[in-house]
């Protein structure tokens, strides 16, 4: 298969995932505790940092590889917070799979370029 038609098919799936995840509403979590809150709102930023690379990237073509990373920081805190009850229970798996979703993007962008 030709370099272009994998690249081809790298940008439609990367078009999918972030259409899909630009509707995709952000975890609406009622109750949490601090170190919940500080992860949500890493969270929030690390989205944001993604999408707008993304954005960039179909904007303007290719864009600085080093700016793009799985945040793996993050992933082993949420790993290692230890649900207190099923409010944050809940709140951790939404949370987790908000951030895989976000993840997945990252590592479909960094395929992309390379």
């Amino acid at each position: 298969m030709s370099m272009s038609i994998i690249n081809n098919k790298q940008i439609i799936k990367l078009k999918k995932l972030f259409e899909e995840h630009f509707v995709r509403a952000f975890p609406h979590i009622s109750y949490l505790n601090d170190e919940l809150q500080d992860i949500k709102g890493e969270i929030a930023l690390y989205d944001g940092h993604i999408a707008g690379l993304i954005s960039s990237y179909f904007k303007k073509g290719p864009i600085n590889r080093d700016l793009i990373k799985v945040d793996s920081e993050l992933e082993i805190r949420l790993q290692n917070f230890h649900p207190q009850n099923s409010q944050e229970e809940k709140s951790l798996k939404d949370l987790t799979n908000y951030k895989h979703k976000v993840d997945e993007i990252a590592s479909t962008l960094l395929n992309l370029i390379g």
